[in-house]
């Protein structure tokens, strides 16, 4: 650094130049922003914001009640060998039949349940990923502090400092909403429900992109609804020429339903033009947009893609969740329903009528001293370091033939197999090897994906996950050699 260096800037090189030269390597504890302080003669907060520096160019990581360590050199350092291609787009038919829940789907919920199983096909970060010590500091906090508040029924909308907070978090993705226009819920599973609830009546048709979100099939099935799925790109998202064929040949279709920006399971962003093309196309059609924003805010890059909420704030139903993100176990989602706001409240209220009091404040507090933005991108740094070394492995360990997802935010990677393989068996068989796996069967109503799968980057790197796709690729010969033996 030359002489005009910022303070910040000569914390950030006097480290950075410690592990350049080897004294610090990687796993070792860095100075404590305390001591670095009185070191250098410069107050903390100028060290904080050298280390956050740091973390942003990737070379050391923070760890709750631990310190800040320097990040291990495979993940400082990803290599990129010929990695497989993108996967294709699997064809399907339009039709509206009855919803059915995957099969599958039971035996990946029971997967859950067993804590020595490497969760490599699970949909949610593993612990070490998720603040949990500084939200329940939080909570402790809020019902130490206001325990009257905190037992009793928040509003029926929610919180209003929650909301307050919230509707600043969805700024990013280009909405300019007040409190008063969301709802806070139960999780995004409760949010999907009422939206539906709000937007058709049992026997509609609603549209569902597919691949699509496993907790999209459950909540259409429970309202009987009837769906027809509309296939999406592994990278670009839903097929608007599909999408316009179905709306050309079927007049009944009521809502769709989708996840546009970082896509589960596949990842998928919807360029910014196709967005402006979807919702012109649902408008003219009178079809209700219902957007899943779980996964928007966990990006690999400084730009967060806009919501399609920012595109129509009327006629698009916007879903948010934090309990991906940020704790499972804390169940707060919100609502942005637009012209259907009212039905949405009239919906929650009958049902769950509010969301954990206690819990809204403590999330609230977290929104609001800044520590949700520094915990995202951490785990948006994570997810792409974690995506890229699973690439990697992909490569090495899987036989030609197999394709993997390259998404630009998200928790998922979807992976092509070859020809002759299942990946129903697989899932099954991985369980026996220590790990899980997602087949893509879970991801349709319609039985489509037999050779995909889902993988969950947002795991903490190590030798067993290593092992883990070295088994995961002699599984998969084991399938192919057995096809081929039968003629398959």
């Amino acid at each position: 650094m030359g002489h005009s260096a910022t303070k910040y800037e000569q914390v950030e090189s006097r480290i950075a130049g410690l592990i350049d030269c080897g004294t610090l390597r990687g796993g070792q504890r860095i100075p404590s922003v305390r001591a670095m302080a009185v070191q250098m003669r410069v107050s903390v907060m100028t060290v904080l914001q050298g280390y956050r520096r740091l973390e942003d160019r990737g070379l050391i990581e923070s760890r709750p009640k631990s310190g800040y360590f320097v990040r291990p050199e495979l993940m400082r350092r990803v290599s990129q060998p010929a990695l497989p291609p993108p996967p294709q787009v699997d064809p399907i038919r339009l039709s509206s039949p009855s919803v059915r829940i995957p099969d599958l789907a039971a035996a990946l919920l029971l997967q859950k349940e067993r804590p020595n199983l490497l969760p490599l096909g699970a949909g949610v970060p593993s612990a070490q990923l998720l603040p949990g010590e500084a939200l329940s500091v939080r909570l402790a906090r809020a019902v130490r502090s206001c325990p009257d508040e905190a037992s009793r029924y928040a509003p029926g909308i929610g919180l209003q400092r929650l909301r307050e907070q919230l509707a600043l978090r969805m700024l990013d993705s280009g909405c300019s909403l007040g409190p008063d226009e969301l709802l806070v819920t139960v999780g995004a599973t409760e949010a999907l429900s009422v939206a539906l609830q709000a937007v058709a009546e049992p026997g509609d048709v609603v549209a569902v992109e597919s691949p699509g979100y496993l907790g999209f099939y459950a909540a259409l099935a429970r309202l009987h609804l009837r769906t027809v799925e509309v296939q999406s790109d592994p990278t670009t998202g839903l097929s608007l020429p599909v999408l316009e064929r179905l709306l050309s040949r079927h007049d009944r279709v009521r809502a769709l339903v989708l996840c546009s920006t970082n896509s589960n399971p596949t990842g998928s962003t919807m360029p910014e033009r196709d967005k402006q093309a979807l919702v012109e196309i649902c408008r003219r059609a009178g079809v209700i947009i219902v957007e899943d924003d779980t996964f928007g805010d966990v990006t690999f890059t400084d730009r967060r893609a806009c919501s399609l909420k920012s595109l129509d704030p009327e006629n698009v139903v916007y879903i948010g969740s934090l309990s991906k993100v940020l704790s499972p176990g804390c169940r707060i989602g919100w609502v942005a329903g637009g012209r259907h706001h009212g039905k949405l409240v009239d919906c929650h209220l009958a049902t769950v009528l509010a969301a954990p009091t206690s819990t809204q404040m403590a999330v609230a507090s977290f929104l609001a001293d800044g520590a949700m933005v520094h915990h995202l991108r951490r785990l948006g740094r994570h997810c792409n370091d974690s995506a890229a070394l699973m690439r990697r492995a992909i490569a090495g360990a899987l036989p030609k033939g197999t394709k993997v997802t390259n998404p630009g935010g998200g928790l998922f990677l979807w992976v092509e197999l070859p020809e002759g393989c299942d990946s129903c068996s697989l899932m099954r068989a991985a369980v026996t090897r220590g790990f899980s796996v997602a087949s893509g069967r879970l991801f349709s109503s319609g039985k489509h994906y037999g050779r995909f799968l889902r993988l969950n980057t947002a795991i903490v790197w190590s030798e067993t996950v290593e092992k883990a796709f070295r088994a995961l690729g002699s599984l998969v010969r084991d399938q192919l050699k057995g096809s081929s033996a039968s003629g398959g």
